[in-house]
Parts: C-alpha cells; structure tokens; sequence
C-alpha cells in the first residue's frame, strides 16, 4: 500500500534525528491533517447551509403570497380549490419540503391572527391540502425520541386538533422530555379529556419552563372559553 511505503520513508528519513525533531514532524503533520479535515468540513457545511438558504428562498417565493391571500380572503375555499390556488405539486416532495412550507404557514398565520383578519376555515384546509398534517403525524410514529418531540411540538403549534391515539405511548413515555411535552400538546389540543394529567399534577419532574408551558397552554384556553371550573382541577 502506498500509505505505507511513505510511513516507511519518513520513518527511515527522520530516523537519525533527535527524538524532538520527529516528534515535532509527528505534531506537524498531525496538525496539518486536522486543518485539512476542518477546511473540508468548512466548505461542506457553507455547501449545505446555502442549499438550505436557496430552498427556503424557493418556497417562499412559490407559495408566501398565495398562502397569504387565501388565508386572508373573506371566501372559504375548499381543498379542491386550493389544490388548484396552490399548484402544490406533490411528485417532488421531500422532508425539507413540508418543514419549510410547515414554518412559512405559521409565519403567515401569526401575521394574520395578529391584524385579525385570519381565516381559519382557508387556515385548516391549506394544512391539508398540504398534506402537513399527515406528514408530522407520521413522525411521531417513528422510533427516535427527538424526532418525534419535534414532531409534537410542531403539531402543537399547527393547533389543528390531535389524535389521541397518536401520542398515547409518548404520554406514559420514560423519556421525561418527551411525555411532558406529548401531555402539554394534549392539555392544548385534546377536546375530549384535555386536563386529565392535572389530576397527577402535571408530570413528576415538573420544572419552571414546564410550568410557562403550561401557563401559555391554560391561557389559550382561557381565551377560547374552554378553561374547566377551579374543582376540576384542585
């Protein structure tokens, strides 16, 4: 192998030198093959993050101004209209994609909730017309903890009902990070049963940022009239 004929001459080459001349040959080289490594990982990572850039450019431009208008338009669509507002072709669609068009949606409501001129009717069915709301649902059935977090709380934020029978294991689940956030999710979405966890106070590892979470969670709630009457929850 020619790695070793060059180990070989570099070995023979320095061999006559004090042992602080090879060690600083050693140094160096090891040194050089570190800076080698970092350069390429420099150029790889600017690669991907101007990949990622020229995505997002891509779909904001493609879908930003027709999500704004059907969301902010007086006349309820149905997805059979959208699909055709849209042009939503789903042939090439990739991971990156429904995370993307998930952020510019959310972007787009915030805007609109906060002039209050949101349609939640075009809302609702721009997310299914999109297909987001099977796609993060499909990532909580997967096996990786962080993964399906994420997918939890991105299907929070999407505030568009739950199933239930979704994120039935993640609320027993060992991982604390996990079971406290499938049962903040629930608390917020669930119609059914949604202060069930409240009984138990909550989760036992119960830390200041899961008492805001909550905190924000009752005050949605508070706001959508659907807060229970104090004994509930005593």
């Amino acid at each position: 192998m020619y790695y070793d004929y060059y180990l070989y001459y570099l070995s023979s080459l320095y061999n006559g030198y004090p042992l602080i001349i090879r060690v600083t040959v050693v140094m160096v080289m090891l040194f050089a093959l570190i800076a080698f490594f970092g350069i390429c990982r420099l150029f790889f990572t600017g690669y991907k993050i101007n990949i990622a850039a020229r995505r997002k450019d891509r779909v904001i431009k493609e879908y930003r101004d027709k999500l704004h208008f059907i969301m902010n338009a007086e006349t309820n669509y149905d997805v059979h209209e959208l699909e055709e507002l849209l042009a939503y072709n789903f042939k090439t669609n990739k991971p990156w994609k429904f995370e993307l068009c998930t952020d510019l949606i959310l972007e787009v409501r915030d805007a609109l909730e906060a002039k209050k001129t949101l349609n939640l009717i075009n809302y609702k069915n721009c997310l299914e017309t999109l297909k987001l709301m099977a796609f993060w649902e499909k990532r909580l059935r997967t096996s990786e903890l962080m993964v399906r977090k994420n997918a939890l709380q991105t299907v929070g934020l999407l505030n568009n009902g739950l199933n239930t029978g979704l994120i039935s294991k993640s609320v027993f689940h060992k991982n604390k990070h996990l079971r406290k956030a499938a049962r903040n999710v629930h608390t917020d979405l669930d119609s059914y049963n949604p202060f069930r966890f409240m009984e138990d106070n909550f989760d036992e590892s119960f830390t200041k940022l899961d008492k805001i979470r909550l905190h924000a969670t009752l005050v949605k709630r508070y706001n959508e009239g659907r807060l229970p009457k104090v004994s509930v929850l005593s």
